[in-house]
């Protein structure tokens, strides 16, 4: 098999830098070995410079041996550049690059002369050389033979040095610089101030007193360079110029102008001394102690305090002790902590001065020492009591006012709204004098129908399930039989869907509440009570007989917002779907609270109720109906998918899909509604969540639980929850677990699907579709449906 080994930097001899040039000097010998990398076949070896093939034996400096060496003899400048060395055979070629750079030897053309300059002037010195540029070449220079520092003196011999590459370095001849010195001020120290001049040959040196050339006061001395100050006053504070004059013009030409000075500034500050400062203290715990520490200078002192040689922050939000304006130490609310010594010291321009106080922490309730040496403590602490008490009561007080008056206003309002509701339940009764005998009645005839009805329909459709299973495949458009969108019965008031939407809650049916009769109650949910009832004059056109309806009716009558929202949620959801298998929204009343919305209901009321009654479990209790077959079964989920892949059309999440919210009709026919019976016939499968909001969450998918996250993905987990209601007879989603358990597998995401041995085996992949934990993996509604007509 062919194959070209590696080819790096070890294949060169002797090694070289394949990353840095290769520096030789100008006349040296240079030879690179190519080694010859392995392979198969044998790999050939070439030199390319400046891009071409070097011939073998190309002049008499630069050869090629042995086909793998590169040879240069006595090396020129024009022998600096980049040399390749490429291995091929037929796998490939592989190369190697070598940068070889040629110095020159330096020389110096010029160097550095002697020069004389003034102080604080500008000199420069040359260093040219020829020879190779940098970075092969570098100029250092020398002061005085040694390497060149800053220096606090310029005068001396400076020559330079040049060193190339490979080449020995190069020196120029020392220049000599001397530096002229200027008229400088040197303060001496010591117990008398002095003025000294130092002064430069050829000048005459005196002092005077600015501004106006004033004299020098008298307890200063002035000699010729020097000034001397004894027993200082507040009269020697100012400006003092010393001045250095040249007396011979023929000097000016050396040291420039005829005459120099310089100034100096002379204050006079007193020492800092304490006048006055606070003795050792013992605090009890919790009181206040003030320290005092007054000082005396010029210019004034600057106070600082420390506590046991360290340094605190006082004034901080998180400290307890403060600096007071006059530079007392207030120590708040003593604790323990607080014991220690504290030391006030003083300083300004002419030094330092200090202090310390002692402070003891005892747990007495009061401290007498304290209180004697510095009455004003206990006048100042008596004080800050006095405004804390007068504050707490003052605010003690507005809180009772503002208890009162809110008490007053809670009333006020229970009382309107009392009187409200008597007058409203006035007027109903007024309008409809119907007593609790003709209420019974009236119960009690349509319990009688409803149970006849349901007989009759259920030995019907038990004889012919295939014939309901045909007839059901027609409500994909969500109407069956003859019952055409013309026939279907139109609310008064209500436009299309789609002219709805866009009209909002302004047209919706508005009722008169006093019209509906109350049959009972159904059960009590999170938006309040739901109640059975008659009404009359919602078909449009009314009925010839005026017959009253069945409707349900939900009543709201909570107070948190959070309510109120999903109460106008629903309701307008409702208002905008018209469809066959969902329960319309006939009407609201909302002219008064508490706010009716008005909907369909069936004779047989929820499917919840329905399969319990049917089922094998139901307490041994004898079966007035055969219960449903599985094609009837089949024929009920596929009504419901129906229903919902029209709702997620429509952009609508139901939340609480169940059997307890799904109405059925005697002839088996449903309808999707919520009647949301959450606090009391089916409060148990119903969580109070985070927001306070009552969630079933045995049918409630896990991102809707742990993160709010509704869509219609969670409404089809809550179908397949549906679906093992169906078939499992009415019982409860993982019936074998706690709410705590079912809570920590949604956490965990471990909780296994529904057990589905009591769902048909053409169901079973779609109930566990689903289930999928991935949103991505559960089918839509329309793919639901597909998959219910393919199991039909």
């Amino acid at each position: 098999m062919a194959r070209l080994g590696r080819f790096n930097k070890e294949n060169l001899i002797p090694a070289v830098s394949i990353t840095q040039p290769t520096v030789i000097a100008e006349g040296q010998r240079l030879e690179i070995d190519c080694v010859r990398p392995q392979g198969v076949p044998t790999p050939s070896v070439r030199w390319l410079y400046r891009s071409s093939r070097i011939p073998i034996q190309n002049g008499p400096h630069l050869n090629i041996l042995e086909g793998t060496k590169l040879v240069i003899e006595e090396a020129h400048s024009e022998h600096a550049n980049n040399y390749t060395c490429v291995a091929e055979n037929m796998v490939g070629s592989r190369e190697l690059s070598v940068e070889i750079a040629v110095t020159e030897t330096p020389q110096i053309t010029r160097g550095p002369i002697n020069a004389t300059s003034k102080e604080e002037r500008l000199v420069q010195l040359p260093c040219e050389y020829t020879g190779s540029k940098p970075p092969w070449t570098n100029v250092t220079w020398l002061f005085n033979g040694q390497p060149l520092h800053q220096k606090s003196s310029m005068e001396g011999f400076y020559s330079c040095v040049v060193y190339t590459q490979q080449q020995p370095s190069v020196s120029s001849v020392a220049a000599y610089l001397s530096v002229s010195s200027k008229c400088q001020h040197t303060p001496v120290s010591g117990y008398h101030s002095k003025c000294q001049h130092t002064p430069v040959s050829g000048y005459h040196s005196k002092c005077q007193h600015t501004p106006a050339n004033v004299g020098i006061p008298q307890q200063v001395s002035a000699y010729p360079s020097t000034l001397t100050f004894t027993d200082v006053q507040n009269s020697a504070v100012g400006q003092y110029m010393c001045v250095a004059s040249v007396p011979d013009s023929t000097l000016h030409s050396l040291y420039g102008p005829s005459s120099i000075n310089t100034t100096i500034s002379i204050s006079v500050g007193v020492s800092p001394t304490i006048s006055y400062s606070s003795k050792n203290q013992t605090i009890a715990t919790g009181d206040t102690a003030m320290l005092h520490c007054e000082a005396d200078g010029d210019p004034a002192p600057h106070v600082t305090w420390d506590k046991d040689g360290a340094i605190f922050e006082a004034n901080s939000s998180a400290s307890r002790i403060y600096q007071l304006s006059n530079n007392s130490l207030l120590i708040g609310s003593a604790v323990k902590s607080d014991q220690g010594i504290y030391r006030c010291v003083v300083g300004n321009i002419r030094g330092l001065n200090r202090v310390e106080i002692g402070v003891v922490i005892s747990a007495d309730t009061r401290s007498s020492t304290s209180a004697a040496e510095y009455p004003d403590v206990g006048d100042r602490a008596g004080i800050g009591m006095t405004k804390t008490i007068v504050i707490a009561v003052s605010a003690s007080v507005a809180y009772l006012i503002l208890v009162i008056v809110l008490i007053a206003y809670c009333s006020l309002r229970r009382v309107r709204r009392k009187k409200r509701h008597r007058v409203h339940k006035k007027g109903n009764l007024q309008m409809h004098p119907m007593n609790e005998e003709m209420a019974s009645h009236e119960t009690e005839r349509l319990m009688s129908t409803t149970a006849d009805s349901t007989t009759a329909a259920a030995a019907s459709l038990s004889s012919t399930p295939n014939q309901y299973i045909s007839h059901e495949q027609q409500l994909h458009n969500g109407y069956a039989g003859s019952r055409t969108p013309t026939s279907t019965p139109r609310i008064r008031g209500y436009e299309s869907a789609d002219s709805s939407v866009s009209k909002g809650s302004a047209s919706m049916v508005k009722y008169d509440r006093s019209k509906l009769v109350n049959i009972g109650v159904l059960g009590n949910g999170m938006y309040g009570d739901v109640f059975l009832a008659k009404a009359a004059g919602l078909s449009n056109p009314p009925a010839a007989n005026s017959e009253t309806e069945l409707v349900c009716v939900k009543r709201l009558t909570s107070r948190d917002d959070a309510v109120r929202a999903e109460f106008k949620y629903e309701m307008e959801m409702y208002h905008k779907l018209r469809h066959i298998r969902i329960s319309r929204l006939l009407a609201v009343c909302r002219e008064m609270d508490p706010i009716y919305m008005v909907l369909e209901y069936c004779e047989w009321g929820d499917l919840k109720q329905f399969l319990l009654a049917t089922s094998n479990s139901n307490g041994g209790q004898e079966l007035t109906i055969d219960p449903p077959t599985t094609a009837q079964k089949l024929a009920i989920c596929h009504q419901v998918a129906t229903a919902m892949n029209y709702l997620a059309s429509r952009r609508f999440i139901h939340k609480d899909l169940a059997s307890r919210n799904v109405l059925i009709e005697p002839n088996l026919n449903i309808k999707v509604s919520s009647l949301g019976l959450s606090k009391d016939i089916y409060a148990s499968e119903y969580v109070q969540n985070k927001a306070g909001l009552l969630i079933p969450l045995r049918w409630t998918a896990p991102e809707a639980w742990l993160e709010d996250d509704y869509s219609t993905k969670s409404d089809v987990w809550s179908f397949g929850c549906f679906l093992f209601e169906v078939f499992s007879g009415g019982n409860i989603p993982y019936s074998e677990l706690t709410n705590e358990q079912v809570l920590r597998g949604y956490e965990k995401g471990d909780l296994h699907p529904i057990t589905g041995d009591c769902i048909p085996q053409e169901m079973q992949s779609i109930a566990y579709q689903c289930w999928s934990s991935c949103l991505k993996d559960r089918p839509d509604f329309s793919q639901i449906l597909t998959l219910c007509a393919s199991s039909n």
